[in-house]
């Protein structure tokens, strides 16, 4: 259980502690958030660094729930990232460029221009990437851990009945005894798997389709 691991008792649980002692005991002030968007007046430098906080789990919670979908068929990215990307595009082409705005999802002032498009420089595909990119892995990498929960679940039926899949191993056999590409991909999947465990699973979820 995660609540009952070292890192979350040595690490987590003071990180709890020390964050919820701050912000609603010793300096709820400097978790107060921007005052005047149009004046362009910053948070305090708390409430900054919860922000990030909350930006980069919302897009990993968001990638997990697509992944994983509870049966709901849910899927985040077009709900949730896909928009968000394309109104990244229109306030970059509408404003002229990002200079001076922010694009964080979670942000109370995000999209607004910085800048009169005249005092910003060309806005470029790269530009657009820059502003991209985060919240697309932070997803990418929670699609990724969602595709865990039945490797583990899996991995625990097999330590605690200590059998195999009958149709796991028909799979497997009938893999063995053909040499085509697709078999031998097959093989070589089930090689990582068995071979790096976790690590295996992880990586070929990195990947869609792998």
């Amino acid at each position: 259980m995660v609540i009952q691991s070292n890192y979350f008792l040595f690490l987590g649980l003071p990180f709890m502690g020390l964050y919820l002692g701050t912000k609603f005991a010793a300096f709820p002030e400097l978790y107060k958030g921007p005052s005047d968007c149009a004046k362009g007046i910053d948070g305090g430098l708390l409430w900054e660094v919860e922000l990030y906080g909350i930006e980069g789990l919302w897009w990993v919670v968001l990638g997990i729930l697509s992944s994983i979908g509870f049966g709901t068929g849910l899927h985040s990215g077009i709900m949730f990232l896909f928009p968000h990307l394309m109104t990244v595009v229109f306030a970059g082409e509408s404003c002229g460029g990002f200079a001076g705005m922010t694009t964080m999802y979670n942000h109370p002032c995000k999209f607004q221009c910085g800048a009169k498009a005249s005092e910003q420089p060309a806005m470029t595909f790269f530009d657009i990437w820059l502003r991209a990119c985060l919240p697309f892995m932070l997803w990418g990498f929670g699609t990724a851990v969602g595709e865990l929960p039945p490797y583990f679940v899996s991995l625990a039926a097999s330590r605690t009945q200590g059998s195999r899949d009958e149709e796991f191993d028909k799979e497997l056999e009938d893999a063995q005894t053909k040499n085509d590409p697709f078999n031998q991909l097959k093989r070589w999947t089930i090689n990582v798997t068995e071979k790096y465990g976790f690590l295996g699973v992880f990586l070929l979820a990195s990947w869609p389709n792998a």
